[in-house]
């Protein structure tokens, strides 16, 4: 494996073509690579959203996890019922239809807490330090309190 600030520099601009290529990304896959290709014990922050975290498998958590120290940062996200609702990919808000059916609503939220009991199960086992992000402002305090908590969870 190459090393130095070089091969990080080709990292990157790896990733960076992918992004811009609309690559549709695959954290499992995005992981999987760096338990596979990086050696070196580093910290790895891992930005998603709750489903980003519930699609990663506990193999590729695990091996992550054994060599590196992983901290997730996870950005909730918005509800697809009950307000108003825009889907970036489309460009446009969700019909009034999908917003206000309560019969979606109900299993949208079932859904959404099945999702986050097995995140919750998932980091808890694995020791992961994680922080859940709800807006803007509390972005630099909840990230300040994550690291203050992966050095006490690391001593």
């Amino acid at each position: 494996m190459r090393t130095g600030e070089n091969n990080m520099e080709r990292l990157l601009t790896f990733y960076d073509n992918e992004a811009e290529a609309e690559y549709e990304s695959d954290l499992e896959k995005s992981l999987a690579f760096l338990v596979k290709n990086i050696q070196r014990r580093m910290i790895i922050f891992v930005i998603t959203d709750e489903r980003g975290l519930f699609d990663v498998t506990e193999d590729t958590l695990k091996k992550l996890v054994n060599r590196h120290n992983v901290i997730f940062v996870r950005i909730s996200d918005t509800e697809y019922t009950g307000a108003k609702g825009f889907h970036l990919d489309e460009n446009r808000y969700i019909p009034d239809f999908f917003t206000k059916n309560r019969k979606l609503r109900k299993k949208e939220t079932q859904m959404r807490e099945k999702i986050l009991k097995e995140n919750e199960k998932k980091l808890v086992y694995y020791r992961v330090a994680s922080a859940v992000i709800d807006k803007e402002d509390e972005l630099v305090e909840k990230i300040v309190a994550l690291l203050a908590k992966h050095r006490h969870m690391n001593a």
